[in-house]
């Protein structure tokens, strides 16, 4: 029987007794060993392609680490209070040290008006019986001026409310029922005695507002009119006042080594250069001193991050799949010369960094912290220069060289492919060939075996003749 033009062989042969399909499957097996050769050559590339994709993202983890050791990011600053629950401070690049003795005298606030109750939500709030059209303006501060037109489509409480919030005002209108009734209240988003509400009313449509008794009398929509003068304290000491304060807008008073200072925010970043103040609490007599100082704690953490990445970029060039790849070692050597090269005179190794003899890097925090206090400009200078040269050196690596070697393991990868298709080919048509011998050789033994039995036959019959 054949299939596919193959003749099928399976156990023993009928009349040869051999077990063909056996024999072919070991001639098989012999043939087959190129292919196999070829399969363990790609497992490895492949396997040199994971490792060379791993050690990339740890050269990549090693160069992140270089950008806290480049000149000023090596050793930063840090702003510390002797009460946090009063002030707190942080600083940015090019910051001065300095000492400074703090009262936080008054708070920064956002002020905040509420109207009278109203029966509902949807009470009307404008007497459209004197005039069906009418204005009501708010403005906040020193910002523009912004008209909201009233008219019977938008004459209650809560429409009122929605188009104050969409003035684009830094102010927020809610409805808040107290118990007697529902009130309207604005509040600004903005702290200082600068951003305080201001709310007139034109109730006969005239375009100005405030001119006539009906506009601050507080009936009808003048109910919402606010254009108070204020006292020293940011207290409504008088004016129209149809709303009711219930939060002042006051400015941040703070002392700062003597020197009173005030600030329309409690977070302030003009007082001191580079430093962001931000008043938490009223000191009630008590000062709060600020240190702005360099952070050597920081550093020495710095610096460990880049001997953990350095470490585990060791690790990795020492993997036994990689180890002896030339890129491999050339990596390792060049950044072991940057390392434990001299700069001016000076290498990093003499302020607290050490290899053992295995290569690995380690560090003594105590002697690099003394050496920063001692000698600053040296650390940090020849601590830069390393850290740009490393960077350097690992971004080819990285941009260049690994990216090459995983090309070229990838053609060797695509060139085994054609070849093992090849194999494959021809290891189909010489299986063929074997199962058409075997067929031909049992067919042959067949009809041998058919010739012995009828000469068997016809002798015996001789024999019976006689």
């Amino acid at each position: 029987m054949w299939s596919n033009g193959m003749p099928i062989i399976s156990g023993t042969g009928i009349f040869s007794g051999i077990d063909s399909a056996k024999i072919i499957e070991q001639l098989m097996a012999v043939e087959r060993k190129p292919v196999e050769t070829l399969n363990q050559k790609k497992s490895g590339f492949n396997t040199k392609i994971s490792k060379l994709g791993n050690l990339s993202n740890i050269i990549n983890n090693l160069k992140n680490s270089l950008t806290n050791l480049k000149n000023v990011n090596l050793v930063p600053y840090r702003a510390q209070t002797t009460n946090s629950n009063i002030l707190t401070a942080t600083v940015s690049s090019n910051v001065q040290e300095g000492m400074y003795n703090i009262k936080v005298i008054k708070l920064a606030e956002a002020q905040s008006v509420f109207s009278e109750a109203f029966a509902s939500y949807d009470t009307a709030v404008a007497n459209l019986d004197i005039n069906p059209i009418q204005k009501i303006s708010v403005k906040l501060g020193n910002s523009e001026e912004k008209i909201i037109t009233v008219d019977s489509t938008n004459n209650s409480l809560s429409i009122l409310k929605e188009a104050i919030n969409a003035l684009g005002l830094k102010v927020k209108a809610n409805i808040i029922n107290d118990g007697t009734g529902y009130r309207l209240v604005i509040s600004s988003t903005e702290t200082g005695a600068s951003n305080r509400i201001l709310i007139k009313v034109d109730e006969n449509n005239d375009g100005i507002f405030e001119t006539s008794p009906d506009e601050i009398d507080n009936n009808g929509l003048s109910r919402l009119a606010f254009n108070p003068t204020y006292d020293v304290d940011g207290n409504v000491s008088g004016g129209i006042t149809n709303l009711t304060q219930a939060k002042r807008a006051l400015d941040a008073v703070m002392e700062i080594d003597g020197v009173t200072v005030t600030r329309s925010k409690n977070e302030i970043s003009d007082l001191i250069d580079n430093v962001t103040l931000r008043l938490q609490n009223l000191s009630n007599g008590e000062i709060v001193k600020l240190t702005v100082e360099k952070d050597y704690t920081a550093a020495v953490n710095n610096l460990n991050n880049f001997v953990t990445n350095y470490n585990n970029l060791m690790n990795a060039l020492n993997d036994e799949t990689i180890k002896d790849d030339y890129i491999v070692r050339q990596l390792k050597g060049s950044i072991r010369g940057i390392l434990t090269g001299s700069y001016n005179g000076k290498t990093v190794i003499n302020y607290g960094l050490n290899h053992d003899k295995n290569g690995v890097l380690s560090l003594d925090a105590t002697k690099f912290e003394n050496f920063l206090k001692n000698n600053f400009a040296d650390v940090v200078n020849t601590i830069d220069t390393v850290a740009n040269a490393l960077d350097s050196n690992l971004k080819i690596y990285l941009d260049k060289i690994i990216p090459a070697r995983n090309e070229n393991y990838k053609k060797l990868i695509s060139d085994i492919d054609r070849r093992i298709e090849s194999l494959e080919d021809k290891l189909s048509r010489l299986e063929v060939q074997y199962r058409k011998k075997f067929f031909e050789l049992e067919k042959t033994i067949a009809g041998l075996q058919k010739s012995g039995d009828y000469l068997t036959q016809t002798l015996s019959k001789w024999g019976n003749d006689k």
